[in-house]
């Protein structure tokens, strides 16, 4: 039976800024659950059941027709309210059941415009009173996948009858494919339950590839085939960052992927660019563009990784290539803070050796920004301090640092400035890095407004000290 559509049912503060990265457009069909048990049912009576079908791609999802096809049994209830989903837009659909003698199963075949899964397949039964193992799909074909790059799947362990199913041992035979279960095994399926199969494919040549999954349970055996094969005809993503080493606030880095090509000779008409790891605590994100992304200042030493797909004329896209950007100090003494919770104003104070809070011995936001005290020598700048970054309405980060101090004990303070309007408990982190590497750090749970915490004592000498206070 055809239905064309379903029914439903303070401090001055340096401005962090983040831009979006860009997004491949495309519809995605999602349909839930994919096993509809309607149980045992008296003869002559009827039940009803539901599934759901949501587009969770961004932009428009065309239905083009929603089929049963199996038993006659089973009918689909009410009428259309659109042809169309726009993105994260879902609707319910009622599936009706009217028992007849034995067993009954269909499917509700969903029809869509999703480039990936035009058809997705909702299997139908009733009148099942013993534990059934149904294994979908199976077998299941990655297709053509780059070479070295990894596609994941899942495939569904459904008990579509009455009763527990225990998967005791599940075994793979060696090869490009990769099985697991998320839970420990032995794992227990009741009547009506799924459990995922986690599968993957990383093909290390153009070859051809199959292996067998053997999963053990107390019904007995089955085998799940895999198969796939390799692609080095795909396009390819040739990225890098430069410089790929720096210090943090220092000159902006360039992440670049205009290399990237395609071996057949089709344009590159697509390039998505992520910054997939940053120290934590770090506010940068990866900058606006095209194949080339420049403008990039890290704010916190550390490693910055940056991950490129690219996407050709035919529609295909590469397997991911990624850049790391090292951001290490140059000065000798360099603090960072940041927290959790945004809307606290922490500040972050260095005192001098002798020094009294908010006097000229304490760098702080209200007379260091950008310099301008005068420690140690006074013919010197290289043992003044300078916070070169301060902020206010987000979760940092801050920074104090000196060149080359003068000997003598520091110690690190953070200050949770009054009159911010979040007050609860906030966890606040302090890193301690000298000459260029991480030598302490710290979190404290800070909370009451206008309250001085103090982080760490810093003795500095030859070989400088770092003390948790």
């Amino acid at each position: 039976m055809l239905i064309t559509m379903l029914a439903l049912t303070a401090c001055s503060d340096y401005d962090l800024k983040r831009t979006e990265d860009e997004e491949v457009y495309m519809a995605n069909i999602k349909v839930d659950p994919l096993l509809l048990n309607f149980g045992e049912v008296p003869t002559g009576e009827t039940a009803i059941q539901q599934f759901n079908v949501m587009n969770i791609g961004n932009v428009d999802l065309a239905l083009n027709s929603i089929v049963i096809d199996g038993a006659s049994n089973f009918t689909l209830m009410g009428a259309p309210p659109s042809e169309s989903l726009a993105p994260e837009e879902q609707i319910t659909i009622t599936v009706l059941y009217e028992s007849m003698d034995g067993e009954a199963s269909a499917y509700a075949n969903v029809n869509s415009d999703d480039p990936d899964e035009p058809q997705v397949q909702v299997e139908l039964i009733a009148g099942v009173s013993y534990p059934e193992l149904r294994i979908t799909p199976n077998p299941y074909d990655f297709g053509l996948v780059a070479v070295g790059s990894t596609v994941n799947h899942t495939i569904e362990l459904s008990n579509v009858g009455a009763g527990d199913i225990t998967i005791d041992e599940m075994v793979i035979t060696s090869g490009p494919f990769d099985a697991w279960f998320n839970e420990v095994l032995p794992a227990t399926i009741p009547g009506g339950e799924t459990l995922d199969l986690k599968v993957s494919y990383t093909p290390i040549s153009t070859a051809a590839s199959t292996a067998d999954v053997r999963i053990t349970h107390s019904l007995g055996e089955d085998t799940v085939e895999l198969l796939g094969s390799g692609d080095a005809d795909l396009p390819v993503a040739l990225c890098e960052v430069t410089p790929d080493e720096m210090e943090p606030l220092g000159s902006p880095a360039t992440w670049v992927g205009h290399n990237s090509y395609d071996p057949s000779g089709l344009a590159i008409t697509n390039y998505v660019w992520t910054l997939t790891s940053k120290p934590s605590g770090s506010a940068a994100s990866m900058p606006a563009g095209d194949a080339n992304r420049g403008g990039f200042v890290p704010d916190l030493a550390g490693t910055y990784v940056g991950e490129l797909f690219v996407t050709n004329s035919a529609g295909l896209n590469s397997a991911p290539c990624t850049a790391s950007l090292e951001v290490i100090p140059a000065e000798d003494f360099w603090i960072e803070m940041f927290w959790v919770h945004s809307g606290d104003d922490m500040d972050l104070h260095l005192l001098a050796p002798g020094g009294t809070l908010e006097s000229r011995n304490d760098c702080y936001f209200a007379n260091c920004v950008g310099a301008g005290l005068n420690w140690g020598s006074a013919s010197s700048a290289a043992d003044d301090p300078s916070l070169d970054l301060d902020d206010i309405p987000g979760t940092g980060p801050e920074n104090i640092n000196i060149g080359s101090p003068e000997n003598g004990e520091y110690t690190v303070v953070v200050h949770d400035y009054p009159g911010s309007t979040y007050s609860s408990s906030n966890d606040v982190t302090v890193k301690i890095y000298i000459a260029g590497a991480m030598v302490w750090t710290d979190t404290k749970s800070i909370s009451g407004e206008d309250s001085y915490t103090n982080f760490a004592r810093v003795s500095w000498g030859p070989a400088p000290t770092v003390t948790g206070l």
